[in-house]
């Protein structure tokens, strides 16, 4: 090949200055949904902080009360634990400690930006020619 037809030279040409524009147009997408996602996001961080707060409230309290528990149980007798009276307080404290241990995790806020795609460069068309 001695050289590129002017049609085949010419549609290159077009083509690279229509993928620039996509991008150019998707970069500005993206930029555009980054924002609306960074406001949803701080929306999400104060709802997560709340569940968290709620959670560790929770957790605390629960804990305050097997403590409890487990005081009034030590003080008991042997006799008294191995009856029927120390069986049902048992299984009533561990219905407490499985309350504490089977709350769910705060939610994760974890985000990360969409990227953008590298820029076009149209100097390389400058250097196409159709001959050698």
């Amino acid at each position: 090949m001695n050289k590129v037809s002017k049609n085949s030279y010419t549609n290159i040409v077009e083509r690279v200055k229509a993928l620039d524009t996509a991008v150019h147009e998707y970069n500005q997408f993206i930029a555009d949904l980054n924002e609306k996602l960074a406001d949803l996001l701080d929306e999400q961080i104060r709802k997560a902080e709340v569940i968290s707060g709620l959670i560790e409230d929770l957790r605390d309290s629960a804990g305050e009360i097997t403590d409890t528990q487990d005081g009034y149980y030590e003080e008991r007798s042997d006799a008294w634990k191995e009856s029927d009276s120390g069986d049902n307080y048992t299984e009533w404290m561990e219905s407490w400690t499985t309350l504490a241990s089977d709350l769910p995790d705060a939610p994760n806020s974890e985000y990360h930006e969409l990227d953008q795609m590298e820029e076009v460069d149209l100097s390389v068309l400058e250097n196409l020619t159709q001959e050698p």
